[in-house]
């Protein structure tokens, strides 16, 4: 991993942690009606009372590897581009954040699983879920 190197994201990265994250998991709450658009609007609010810390190029910072959505609570959302999966790259991402924010989480997938084991990590799924499910309830959609 000696081409990478963190960096915090800039408002001209928020589009791509945006709607990768939101394509990226997205289908899990299609039990839910509008689930994607009311997604889209609790990942911005996230987002935006988050730490983003992106792994990107050396010698090109704008091509960005992957990235890390967190805060001193939890760890929100890691991503990694298709190709570059399982190469240590989710590993050197998390390995940059603060420790305490990997002792819960709020999203569970099946690429993550050997993270949640490694780090000990709890699920707290209700900080984005509860909000998802009661806009649902107060819209009655």
């Amino acid at each position: 991993l000696g081409m990478a190197y963190m960096r915090p994201a800039s408002s001209a990265d928020y589009p791509f942690v945006h709607n990768s994250w939101l394509e990226s998991c997205w289908h899990n709450y299609k039990h839910i009606p509008n689930a994607k658009q009311l997604m889209s609007i609790r990942i911005s609010e996230i987002m935006s009372q988050s730490k983003i810390e992106l792994c990107v190029d050396k010698e090109d910072p704008q091509v960005i590897y992957g990235y890390v959505v967190y805060d001193s609570s939890a760890t929100h959302w890691v991503y990694v581009k298709f190709p570059l999966r399982r190469q240590g790259m989710a590993t050197y991402i998390l390995g940059n954040i603060t420790p305490d924010a990997l002792q819960f989480h709020t999203f569970e997938t099946k690429a993550g699983q050997h993270f949640i084991e490694k780090y000990d990590s709890k699920l707290t799924p209700f900080i984005f879920e509860r909000k998802v499910l009661d806009e649902a309830k107060s819209k009655d959609i």
